[in-house]
């Protein structure tokens, strides 16, 4: 286990790209403490009015997109991350075809944006189709569109709620 501070330091003595992005986190609680994906919509919320209405309005948007972001590997930089997860408020939403009550939070995610340079250049990873996801905010049914992080992104480090 690295823990925060620690990997701060590594990212700055080894020049890693880190880079925040404020947003809609959305996962599933019934497959554990420790989700291994998230649901993310990147936007900035200027925290006046309801999560809900500002969830149903980003979330609205032609161009918005929800990205799938593998989230356990964060367990060796926070150790605590379960319990940063109990302690965040959320809102429940349902999601999918079978309505799967997941919650829904705002936060920062942390990625390391930094190009792999051991990357051999002949191997490319596929990407999957966009799916479109089914979503129950409140009385709102919705339609999002769900897709792989892109790679550019980088890897998911942090996870940081946002008090609302």
């Amino acid at each position: 286990m690295i823990g925060i501070s620690n990997y701060l330091n590594y990212a700055k003595e080894h020049d890693r790209r880190l880079v925040h992005y404020d947003g809609i986190v959305i996962y599933a609680p019934e497959f554990g403490p420790l989700p291994q994906d998230v649901m993310f919509l990147p936007q900035a919320w200027n925290k006046k009015g309801d999560f809900e209405e500002f969830m149903v309005t980003a979330l609205s948007k032609e161009d918005s997109k929800l990205y799938q972001v593998y989230f356990q590997g964060i367990r060796w930089i926070m150790p605590d991350i379960v319990e940063v997860l109990k302690s965040t408020k959320s809102v429940k939403i349902k999601v999918g075809s079978k309505n799967t009550v997941c919650k829904a939070t705002y936060a920062t995610l942390t990625f390391d944006e930094t190009p792999d340079l051991e990357k051999d250049p002949e191997v490319t990873i596929g990407t999957t189709p966009t799916k479109m996801l089914p979503l129950m905010i409140n009385s709102n049914k919705l339609i999002v569109r769900l897709q792989d992080i892109p790679e550019e992104m980088g890897t998911l480090k942090l996870y940081q709620p946002i008090v609302w």
